[in-house]
């Protein structure tokens, strides 16, 4: 949600959208590398899975999984007030998991990744922001949950699997 406007910003797998508090659809963009939603005959072709948004740019981030690819995804930035893409960068994963704050820090979490990332500002790259420690039983599919605290500035990350465990990073 952008906190500004009240507005949504949300994807299915083929598109990104924005609607108001009515919920009246304000406009739609395909994601480039995603299927055809017209089409039920598998295409080969990605889709999208996750997206992250970080209210203070108003950037959202989204993440194409390739069709039965295990590995790196595209990631689409797109500008949340219009909707125009605004850029694409390849991350180590399908997204796990993200979760902004209200200063201008989208943190992502992959698939495929002990590392967790820090996109500030609407940055059109990840940047490294810690390692998970050596989690036991934490296979690289499993996933990671985040949560922010932002007014401590700290990141909470439990990682999936057998670990049951909460990991406590400032920031």
């Amino acid at each position: 949600m952008d906190p500004s406007s009240g507005d949504v910003v949300y994807i299915d797998p083929y598109s990104i959208g924005r609607a108001d508090q009515t919920l009246t659809e304000k406009w739609r963009t395909p994601v480039p590398g995603t299927g055809n939603p017209s089409n039920t005959v598998f295409t080969g072709q990605g889709e999208a899975t996750g997206m992250g948004f970080e209210p203070a740019s108003n950037t959202a981030y989204i993440w194409v999984r390739g069709a039965g690819v295990i590995g790196p995804a595209t990631i689409a930035i797109y500008d949340g007030h219009t909707g125009k893409q605004t850029g694409q960068f390849t991350g180590p994963g399908s997204s796990s998991q993200f979760a902004a704050d209200h200063d201008g820090h989208l943190f992502a979490a992959f698939c495929n990744s002990s590392d967790l990332y820090v996109l500030s500002h609407g940055a059109t790259t990840l940047t490294k922001f810690a390692t998970l420690a050596n989690v036991p039983d934490l296979s690289p599919d499993d996933a990671k949950w985040l949560a922010v605290d932002p007014s401590a500035h700290r990141l909470f990350v439990s990682p999936g699997g057998n670990a049951h465990s909460v990991y406590l990073y400032s920031y």
